[in-house]
């Protein structure tokens, strides 16, 4: 990941830097997430959080039927989710005649992923979103377990911080 103390960096002036950032490697995240990532102290200066956060994307794609979050777990991870298709809702998990109980135990949507198992995990989404959006943004920063699995619907795009 690159810091903007980095070498390279430091001969320019921080504000050419927040304009690169803004104006051809960012537009996209900073417009599409701007209610979210424009932030100003009670003065009216703007905080630049934006700008070091965006040395810390990392991009992530997700197939469809993967959980980006799972409800009940704790993510560490903020997703700005650029395309795609998101379903919020409950997940149940039933077993079809003859599992085992041990069968039963619920495991991530990545590791069941491609997995033949009698194991059928079913989703109920409430809501999908379609447009830009955030995942996780309650969860990392109330420090608490997802309320909903958030599963993809539509491939999706994103931003992870």
């Amino acid at each position: 990941m690159h810091d903007i103390d980095q070498e390279y960096l430091c001969d320019l002036d921080k504000e050419l830097v927040f304009e690169i950032l803004e104006t051809n490697l960012f537009e996209d995240l900073y417009y599409n997430f701007r209610h979210f990532l424009n932030f100003t102290k009670e003065n009216g200066e703007v905080y630049n959080f934006k700008y070091y956060m965006a040395f810390h994307l990392q991009p992530r794609r997700f197939e469809i039927g993967e959980d980006i979050v799972c409800s009940g777990e704790r993510t560490v991870e903020i997703y700005f989710v650029q395309e795609g298709t998101i379903g919020v809702g409950p997940s149940t998990t039933s077993a079809s005649e003859g599992a085992t109980s041990a069968k039963k135990e619920k495991t991530s949507a990545r590791k069941r992923k491609g997995a033949t198992s009698a194991i059928k995990d079913v989703h109920h989404p409430y809501l999908f979103f379609t447009k830009p959006t955030i995942v996780g943004d309650y969860e990392v920063l109330m420090d608490k377990p997802s309320f909903a699995t958030f599963r993809v619907y539509k491939e999706a795009i994103t931003d992870c911080f």
